[in-house]
Formats: structure tokens, C-alpha cells, sequence
């Protein structure tokens, strides 16, 4: 300890050296991809959606109430999940009500649904549509105008998904993606993001350490998580631009042989996949940690990328590149499985989660 009339105490400090081959702008030498350019190939549509808001609690009933509406309108409820509900392996028997794009003369004809609405829901539309001094709130007027129909059904996203047998989603606040397929009867709920893919090869490109390393790259953050977004993740996201039949097919036996392990550890050991991802952080032996290295293996290679390079910036490359193509308007390979691949190897279906409804 310091005496008094003593001189200043004088620290040491050891410094240590890094070379780097750049500093971005945030002082940092990792590959900054903030500037990877948003790539809108020619005649693409859109392919990753959130999923439904119902914009009301009342909108979601349990199965068991279900069963009090006549038959002729149970066609307007669908079974609905969130993305918990999927990892936790939760049983899920809720459905949600949803009278489409039916007007509301169109929706009275399915006259209990209709008066449930209207006891239910209706009030609350009314009261959240003015404040305490009566003033209009133009947010709740326009849900007020159409009271019996949910506030973001994503028509959009309903529509792509409806010549699906499945499709693929994972929870939109995540700091691990973990991509599952679901039955295109279930309805999916706005804590998940969907895509409309329902093969293997697309299912092996978005649950590669690729796509992952992206992710957290671009992700926005909702409080302390990383929340994927369509527009800054899913749309600057290269996918592989030459792969060969081979090639897609050795991602899709890939995501075949990942999707088959975990569904069997789920069935025969009562696991859940959020429990089965957590084994990822421990040391030793782990046959799902080498399902994942084989996917990406061969992802890497679709890409055409070198293991011993850094892949943020070589699909940081791969983005400028593909994004100069479509600028000239020359043709660029867009998500999803390649329109040139003829064979049905990678269509193939595994068994998706919600297989069991009817």
C-alpha cells in the first residue's frame, strides 16, 4: 500500500498484438456486412414472412371449444402454434379463428363464429379505437373498420403457403436458429418466421453454419436477443449460384439425415429440440454436433467456398457478386432449390412437425 509522501504507484500493463488484415468501422476486425446489399432477383416473390398476429386474445381458442361451433363452421378454425410451442415439444390445442378475406356479410353467414366475434372481440375494437378525450386512434380505427378479422393475418405469407405440403420456420427471437418443418394445415403464430420451402436442399441451406453466421451478423436486436428479420437477414443472404445435382443432393440427404436424428430423439427419448440444442455447448462426443458439420460440408462445397476461409467474407463477396449480376441483368441463382434441378431427391418429405393433425 501507498504511504503517505510517497510517490505516485505506477501500474503495469501487458499489451498483446493481434495482425489483422482490416478494422471496420466498428474497431473491429471481424468482416462488418452492414453494407451487403439487399438482392431482388427478377420475378422473385417473396419467401420469408412472420407469422400471424391475431391482434386479440379472443381470436385463439382451445380445441375443446371448438367442438361447441356447428360443423359447417369449422372450416374457418385452423390449428395455431408459436414458435415455443415447437422447440419445448409442448402439446399445442389451440386454434384460431379466421374468417379470411370474407366481408362481413359474408362472415355473418357463419352466424356463432360471428356473434363470438361480436361479443368478444368487438367492445374491445370499439374502446381501443378512441382515447380517454374521444380523439381517434388511427392505428385501432383501421382494425375497428374490419373488427372480425385479425389484425395481420400476412395474406401474402397464406397465400405462398398454400400449394405447400410443408413449410419451413423458426422462432423469430432466437440467438440459435433452429429450423423445423410444419405442416402447412397449422397456422403459424408471429413469434415464428416462415419460409416457403418445403424441400431438404432449402431446409440444409438455412440451418447451415452459413445462414447462421449471417444471422448474427445481421440480426436486429429485441432487448438482449437476436431477432431475425426478413429484410436484413433473409434478403441479403447469397444462396449457393452454380450448385450441381450432386451437390444439392448430398445438402438434402444432409438435412435428411439431420431432421430423422433429431425427430427420433424426440420420439423415443421425450426430448424437445430446445433441450436437444443445448447439448451443443458441451464438450465430447455429440452425433448432432456431426450431423451439423456434414450439412455444412456440404453446403460449403455447393458454395464452392474454402473451408479455411472466413465465411462472412466470402458470402460478403458472393452478395456484391450476385448483386452486380442482377444490376447488368444477367441471371443470378435465387433461394430456394435451383429451377434447373429436375430430380426428386431433395423434394423428398420427412415427416413435419403437426403431422399428426387433422
Amino acid at each position: 500500500m501507498k504511504k503517505k509522501g510517497e510517490g505516485p504507484s505506477i501500474k503495469y500493463y501487458e499489451l498483446s498484438v493481434k495482425e489483422v488484415l482490416h478494422i471496420n468501422a466498428s474497431l473491429s476486425d471481424k468482416v462488418d456486412v452492414g453494407n451487403a446489399h439487399t438482392l431482388k432477383y427478377k420475378n422473385s416473390q417473396k419467401l420469408s414472412f412472420q407469422g400471424i398476429t391475431p391482434g386479440h386474445e379472443d381470436f385463439v381458442l382451445p380445441k375443446t371449444d371448438i367442438e361447441g361451433f356447428p360443423e359447417n363452421e369449422r372450416e374457418i378454425f385452423f390449428p395455431y402454434l408459436v414458435g415455443d410451442e415447437f422447440l419445448s415439444g409442448k402439446d399445442s390445442e389451440r386454434y384460431i379463428l379466421d374468417f379470411g378475406k370474407r366481408n362481413i356479410i359474408e362472415a355473418q353467414k357463419y352466424s356463432k363464429a360471428f356473434s363470438y366475434i361480436q361479443d368478444n372481440i368487438l367492445p374491445d375494437r370499439e374502446k381501443a379505437a378512441r382515447d380517454d378525450d374521444g380523439n381517434t386512434r388511427s392505428h385501432h380505427e383501421g382494425f375497428l373498420k374490419k373488427w372480425w378479422q385479425l389484425s395481420y393475418r400476412r395474406d401474402s405469407m397464406q397465400e405462398s403457403l398454400n400449394e405447400l405440403p410443408q413449410y419451413i420456420a423458426c422462432s423469430r427471437v432466437t440467438t440459435r436458429p433452429i429450423f423445423f418443418f410444419v405442416n402447412s394445415k397449422v397456422k403459424p403464430g408471429d413469434a415464428l418466421q416462415v419460409f416457403s420451402f418445403s424441400d431438404l436442399y432449402s431446409f440444409g441451406v438455412l440451418q447451415s453454419s452459413a445462414h447462421y453466421n449471417w444471422f448474427h451478423a445481421k440480426c436486429s436486436n429485441m432487448k438482449s436477443d437476436p431477432r431475425y428479420t426478413s429484410q436484413s437477414i433473409f434478403e441479403t443472404f447469397p444462396w449457393p449460384q452454380a450448385p450441381t445435382t450432386s451437390q444439392i443432393e448430398s445438402i438434402a440427404e444432409a438435412a435428411r439425415y439431420l431432421c430423422l436424428l433429431r425427430e427420433n430423439y424426440i420420439k423415443e427419448d421425450g426430448s424437445s429440440l430446445r433441450k436437444m440444442y443445448k447439448t451443443l455447448d458441451l464438450p465430447g462426443a455429440n452425433p448432432l454436433k456431426e450431423a451439423h458439420k456434414n450439412l455444412d460440408k456440404a453446403v460449403t462445397k455447393a458454395y464452392g467456398f474454402s473451408p479455411t476461409k472466413d465465411i462472412l467474407g466470402q458470402l460478403l463477396e458472393l452478395n456484391e457478386e450476385v448483386y452486380q449480376k442482377i444490376k447488368n441483368g444477367k441471371d443470378a441463382t435465387p433461394p430456394g432449390l435451383p429451377g434447373s434441378y429436375t430430380e426428386e431427391k431433395a423434394r423428398r418429405n420427412v415427416e413435419p412437425l403437426g403431422s399428426d393433425i387433422g
